[in-house]
């Protein structure tokens, strides 16, 4: 008989069979507004001498937009391919920088722009007049022989310009995260007079429509300054580093296909002109037009809350809750991120579905309240496990250095004289016994007798020693004014410092200062994957928070009440533990602000905080009843107050 792993009824109800068809109708509208905007730019970038034709879409037009189409659909493959939730958990810039710039990620990202920046040139020169004069060979005298064209070799290599600027951009921005609104809810306000931890009604979702027109100027903003600035320095690089290594490689492939011979050599001035100039402006707007769309479309449509139709996405499965079971036990970050905001949202504004949580006690193994409890509590625990972990010393114990050999140090006196100690030693007969008797009387009286500014240790004066330290100062320094006056000065260090320091405030310093909320967050959030938790465990902890206040009036069989001492413990430890780590942690001799705080560890203990100011005010009364420790009532009742 099949598991019901193995049996397809069962199988549905994965939260994946759930969460995929939600993507993939978001990802189509995404596609078609991205398809309505490359008939935009195949109508701008075609040949205006007839009206018609110029716009209608069963012709040329629409053969240039199915182009541009895939040119724009490579950006959402690199999107798709590289997609993550989460914001780097890096202390700095310059450590991403170190992690990333041998990964794979950065010529993933090269490639696919390369190819898009490709594609759109071959359209656009393809779609170009005859008056453009943009083909391979140049128009000439029929009495002259064909010379290549290095018109289009200089738009190609605006294209690669960009290429090289938009995959800078990607990267140093992240364009890989999709951001989700984390704690921006308006029942998180705390000055309102209702508890920070209780159902609200469903709010209303902000559109992606309404969101790009919000960012259409920011864009355009962006899209112009990158423009403008390849199109301003654009013709220096070409002509510095670009433009014989281009002329040669087109030289080569156009040998292949028509009679252009070695006699046609580069011309010694760039072929600059207005109207090339203001032809690689507005192509280059096009294109990073193209880019940037696709990057803004992506984000808005995927940034949707997880609902469908106006109910959660696990609500079309067979059984709801072990698809979302399934969906916040999950390694992949997409599903576990969205299971978390989807149990959020159930504990908030779904009742119904609200009350099948309590209600599943019958089914295998633990209860679906346990299950919920149990893995948002791990998300939670995991802050103080990575915080323990950090804090823990290095270990000093190396297996595979035990084996290595160490060279004792030299000797500066002789082995322990065995036999006869009280009898006092011979006279030393020989230099060197003389030497290791100075110092080892030396070395005895500096530790038997007590220091005195008046007294000179013995042997100290003695004419030998004098004689060994003037001449070890001779050999190894210069005179007093030299090296012995700078060893001695702490000058050098003092500059030197100085000017570290304003190399580090100055603007080339970012990339390597380490700011205290980068540092802690990478700490407290950070997951082996290299991103941020901080979605998930703020959303664990709201609806972690909700699902134990409310379950006071709708739990039919008080389950949820034996499990309020332990959820409000871990709320206090945790809070403990990120507090004294905020304490204890010092800021780095980089961080310029010197601010000790942080966005998201203070978003995380308002949300605890609040979680145990709704928990005291509903189970106080009861803590009794429920077995709840009296001490644990006044600790939390104290740690919410503080702050």
């Amino acid at each position: 008989m099949p598991t019901q792993d193995e049996n397809p009824k069962f199988r549905l109800r994965r939260y994946k069979q759930c969460l995929t068809p939600a993507l993939h109708k978001r990802f189509n509208r995404a596609a078609g507004l991205l398809l309505g905007i490359c008939y935009l730019e195949a109508v701008l970038i075609g040949n205006k001498s007839s009206w018609l034709w110029s716009w209608f879409p069963f012709g040329l037009v629409g053969i240039r937009a199915l182009l541009l189409f895939l040119a724009a659909l490579s950006v959402f493959v690199l999107r798709v391919a590289q997609l993550h939730l989460g914001c780097r958990s890096s202390s700095s810039p310059f450590q991403t920088f170190n992690e990333e710039i041998l990964s794979l990620k950065v010529i993933q990202t090269f490639g696919w722009y390369a190819f898009s920046a490709w594609l759109f040139g071959e359209i656009y020169l393809w779609s170009a007049s005859k008056e453009a004069n943009l083909g391979w060979i140049s128009d000439g005298k029929p009495w002259e022989r064909n010379r290549l064209n290095e018109r289009p070799i200089y738009l190609r290599s605006i294209f690669l310009m960009l290429t090289v600027v938009q995959t800078a951009i990607h990267l140093c921005l992240d364009y890989d995260r999709v951001s989700l609104p984390v704690g921006k809810r308006k029942h998180d306000d705390v000055a309102q007079n209702q508890s920070p931890a209780l159902p609200q009604k469903l709010p209303t979702a902000v559109k992606p429509m309404e969101e790009l027109r919000l960012r259409i100027l920011a864009i355009l903003r962006a899209i112009g300054l990158q423009t403008a600035s390849i199109a301003t320095v654009g013709p220096i690089i070409y002509a510095l580093f670009i433009r014989k290594r281009a002329w040669d490689i087109t030289m080569f492939c156009t040998k292949l296909f028509s009679n252009v011979t070695l006699a046609n050599e580069l011309s010694y001035i760039p072929p600059y002109h207005i109207s090339l100039i203001w032809r690689s402006m507005t192509s280059g707007f096009l294109l990073v037009f193209l880019w940037q769309s696709s990057n803004a479309v992506f984000s808005a449509f995927f940034t949707q809350e997880p609902l469908k139709r106006g109910q959660p996405l696990t609500a079309e499965s067979i059984v709801p809750n072990e698809a979302l079971l399934d969906g916040l036990g999950s390694r992949i970050e997409v599903n576990r991120t969205f299971a978390f905001w989807e149990l959020l949202y159930i504990s908030n504004y779904f009742e119904d579905r609200r009350l099948t949580i309590y209600k599943e006690i019958s089914r295998s193994g633990p209860s679906t309240w346990t299950l919920v409890m149990q893995t948002s509590l791990v998300a939670i625990q995991a802050i103080q496990a990575r915080v323990i972990e950090y804090q823990k010393p290095p270990s000093t114990s190396n297996p595979s250095q035990q084996s290595i050999y160490v060279e004792p140090l030299p000797r500066l006196v002789s082995n322990l004289r065995e036999g006869q100690i009280f009898v006092s030693p011979s006279a030393p007969s020989t230099p060197m016994r003389k030497i290791e008797s100075t110092i080892g009387n030396l070395a005895k009286s500096l530790g038997q007798s007590p220091p005195s500014r008046n007294l000179t240790p013995i042997g100290l004066a003695s004419p030998g020693v004098k004689r060994l330290s003037n001449l070890a100062g001779q050999k190894l320094l210069t005179q007093p004014s030299g090296q012995q006056r700078e060893l001695s000065s702490t000058s050098f260090k003092d500059t030197f410092n100085t000017y570290i320091q304003k190399l580090i405030r100055s603007p080339l310093g970012y990339p390597f200062r380490q700011p205290f909320a980068r540092r802690i967050n990478a700490v407290a959030f950070g997951t082996p994957q290299g991103y941020s938790d901080v979605f998930v465990i703020v959303n664990a902890i709201e609806a972690l928070s909700v699902l134990a206040v409310t379950s006071l009036k709708e739990d039919p069989y008080g389950s949820v009440a034996t499990d309020i001492g332990d959820i409000m413990k871990t709320y206090i430890q945790v809070l403990g533990t990120l507090y004294q780590f905020v304490e204890r942690m010092e800021v780095h001799w980089t961080d310029i602000e010197g601010r000790r705080n942080s966005e998201d560890v203070d978003l995380v203990c308002t949300k605890l905080k609040n979680g145990l100011t709704s928990m005291v005010e509903a189970f106080e009364p009861y803590a009794a009843d429920f077995r709840i420790d009296d001490q644990v009532i006044r600790t939390a009742r104290a740690v919410a107050g503080e702050g």
